[in-house]
């Protein structure tokens, strides 16, 4: 599937894909590859202005992470991803920090693509050798394992109820899901925080949570929440994958 998203398309053979794709997300039996089937047809049906179509492949694809942004913080030849910036010491909503540049302050709204894809590249500035942070909430009824489903342009960390679960410095391009954690989630509202440095080119980030095999969780078990509601206690530092 990744190999044809690389291809040009006569009108003839996109209408081909898109039949591909459509059965491949309505039947085959790796959920993670019917994910990007729908990912693929609703980046498409995008291009095309095809809303109806795209709005239906996203929604198979579950519940996305809806983003409080704050940067850019300095990451100077790479130095800002180990660089200990205060969102990942305490989440204030409504903190300044200085930067070299402008102050940093949280922005919970801000232009998003319709395709769910935050681009930091735009939303930052300066964007080159940036770090920036996005944080999620998520209220969970059925407390257990789940997927941390991110996909990325260059190196995150990651941390769920302030626990680095996942840090990753050497990425390559962007891939949908390109990066999967197990995370165990609690019963009620659970503070999701990824870091995204960025060195040069385009920056974006997309996640979502999805069951252990990537199989959609249901709305009635896991839903978007504020990032002002109350969050579970956090949880205890463990050593990420």
């Amino acid at each position: 599937l990744t190999r044809i998203s690389q291809l040009s398309w006569s009108d003839a053979q996109r209408y081909r894909v898109f039949q591909v794709l459509r059965g491949v997300r309505a039947a085959h039996p790796n959920w993670p590859a019917r994910a990007l089937a729908s990912w693929m047809t609703a980046h498409n049906a995008h291009q095309e202005g095809r809303d109806t179509l795209r709005e239906q492949a996203l929604k198979e694809l579950g519940t996305f992470l809806e983003f409080g942004l704050i940067g850019p913080f300095d990451n100077d030849q790479g130095k800002g991803f180990d660089a200990v910036y205060p969102p990942e010491e305490t989440i204030d909503l409504k903190a300044e920090y200085p930067t070299k540049t402008l102050p940093a302050r949280w922005r919970l709204t801000y232009p998003k693509d319709l395709r769910m894809k935050v681009n930091l590249g735009a939303l930052m500035y300066p964007s080159r050798w940036r770090v920036a942070y996005g944080a999620s909430a998520v209220k969970v009824s059925k407390p257990g394992r789940y997927s941390l489903r991110i996909s990325t342009t260059g190196p995150i960390k990651a941390w769920v109820n302030g626990a680095l679960v996942f840090s990753g410095r050497r990425l390559g391009e962007w891939h949908f899901d390109g990066v999967s954690v197990p995370v165990d989630l609690k019963e009620g509202v659970n503070r999701i925080l990824i870091k995204a440095a960025n060195e040069r080119g385009s920056w974006t980030l997309t996640a979502r949570i999805t069951h252990p095999d990537g199989r959609p969780v249901t709305a009635g078990v896991l839903s978007t929440a504020s990032l002002e509601s109350k969050p579970v206690a956090p949880s205890k530092a463990t050593k990420p994958p």
